[in-house]
């Protein structure tokens, strides 16, 4: 089944600033791990012999046998790279016989260095290469999990820990950190996954979510909406992607179970295996199904909104 989890970050939710240096060589050492870098060594503290991190790659060539190339990886996170920022690191390729250097950056070069790599590169027994911030974050969309871990904020981690602790272990999140979520969630941060997870978990717990409010005198977040969580809508439809309704009849008839409108439910179909739906009138003419299938500790979604009064599947 196709995992349809994929980022919606853009560019602009891409922050170097709000890393420290060192979480921005963090980034990079991740990073370089998705090209097939190996044997990284990353260079904390002290002094770094010209390199943040060493690393190999290895390449495969037809008509040789596989060898490996010596990397190294400079890193910096500040507004503008000068030449005086990137010449000890030259040095130190050319001494340590470096078979590349990759400068990353999360700003850009003024003219001037990158007038003076040019130069340099054309007298030096290395490569050098450069990225600066905006192939930067070009790249890193690619990465959603990467994304996550430095830009997705302790709200949106927390809930991708309760996707996997009910993917893994069949335990759904407690009526207070789903309260907790309610209150400080960046909604246009969220993945497919995310949120019809976060959908399923609020539609299955309204209840209890509903008492623990009552219990501390806090107003019942959907007492006025008989949608959980409506503020999620407008998000579940633009991330709609699969054909309505979603488990049609063969499927439905395989696992005994049926697509009724208006519910939250799941059911194990065979060990391991699971679905879950939010099956729901959202308006007049339209209704939204976010299913969840949990099969041997992985997990898909599939979101779909009908707007017509045709092969609603119930």
């Amino acid at each position: 089944m196709p995992n349809i989890e994929a980022t919606i970050y853009q560019e602009r939710d891409i922050k170097f600033g709000q890393l420290t240096s060192t979480s921005f060589e963090e980034l990079s050492y991740d990073l370089l791990l998705k090209f097939q870098f190996h044997s990284l060594i990353w260079r904390q503290g002290g002094a770094d012999k010209g390199r943040d991190i060493e690393a190999k790659r290895t390449i495969n060539d037809a008509m040789v046998n596989p060898f490996d190339e010596k990397w190294f990886v400079e890193c910096k996170r500040r507004e503008n790279i000068k030449v005086e920022n990137l010449s000890e690191k030259v040095e130190w390729a050319k001494a340590e016989r470096a078979n590349h250097l990759l400068i990353i950056v999360s700003s850009y070069l003024t003219q001037g260095t990158r007038e003076w790599l040019k130069k340099i590169g054309a007298n030096v027994s290395f490569k050098i290469h450069v990225i600066e911030g905006k192939l930067l974050k070009k790249i890193l969309l690619k990465f959603p999990d990467i994304l996550l871990k430095y830009f997705g904020g302790d709200h949106v981690e927390l809930i991708q820990e309760m996707a996997r602790q009910w993917t893994i272990y069949d335990i759904l999140p407690e009526p207070k950190a789903l309260y907790a979520l309610y209150n400080n969630l960046d909604l246009g941060k969220l993945s497919s996954l995310q949120l019809a997870f976060l959908w399923f978990a609020f539609a299955h717990k309204s209840e209890e979510l509903d008492e623990f409010c009552r219990s501390r005198d806090l107003p019942e977040i959907f007492q006025e909406s008989i949608i959980p969580f409506p503020e999620l809508i407008p998000f579940l439809k633009a991330n709609a992607t699969s054909s309505y309704p979603i488990m049609g009849k063969a499927i439905r008839d395989k696992f005994e179970i049926g697509n009724p409108i208006g519910v939250a439910w799941s059911q194990e179909a065979h060990e391991g295996f699971c679905f879950a739906s939010v099956h729901l009138k959202i308006s007049k003419t339209e209704r939204l199904q976010a299913v969840l299938i949990r099969d041997k500790k992985q997990l898909d979604v599939y979101i779909a909104l009908g707007k017509n009064n045709k092969g609603w599947g119930w």
